[in-house]
């Protein structure tokens, strides 16, 4: 509803309300009176109305759903940070290891697949376990060889399995 409707309407129930009160005011007074209150109340209602939408809009436009989740996603986000944190650190550890244990062990980097499980508590990467699957002619590698270059870098568990 524009403002030209508003004052429109207005003005339409203040018409209406005077010829009301004009036909039936002067009959009774008890009748009277409660005819002048109700043209009262409907004229009040009249303007009072564009505030009740104003109200629904702004109920429709303000999405509580929204600002709760924003609220638990400014907790979750440090979570999500520290879940990247480790993502990529675990990802640039299997890097590293990768090319030292094939080195050492003298394998083929493509015959190896490395992966570290990595944990973040309190901002500090922690490395709990390595595995390594190895593929083609790495799977005759002495183990021994392959958990003493890992041992070399890192104090995590190493578990070698051999993959298809």
């Amino acid at each position: 509803m524009g403002i030209g409707e508003y004052f429109l309407s207005v003005i339409a129930a203040s018409v209406i309300s005077a010829l009301i009160a004009m036909f039936f005011g002067d009959d009774k007074a008890a009748l009277s009176k409660g005819i002048n209150t109700a043209c009262s109340l409907f004229l009040l209602c009249v303007i009072v109305s564009p505030i009740s939408s104003l109200i629904s809009r702004a109920k429709d436009n303000l999405d509580f759903e929204e600002i709760v989740g924003n609220y638990e996603s400014a907790f979750s986000s440090e979570e999500a940070l520290y879940a990247s944190l480790g993502a990529v650190s675990g990802e640039r550890i299997e890097e590293v290891l990768r090319t030292h244990i094939a080195e050492r062990a003298g394998i083929d980097e493509g015959d190896l697949e490395v992966r570290a499980e990595v944990s973040v508590s309190d901002g500090a990467v922690i490395l709990k376990r390595v595995i390594l699957c190895l593929y083609s002619d790495a799977r005759w590698s002495d183990p021994r060889v392959l958990r003493d270059a890992v041992g070399e870098l890192t104090d995590a568990e190493c578990l070698i399995i051999n993959g298809e």
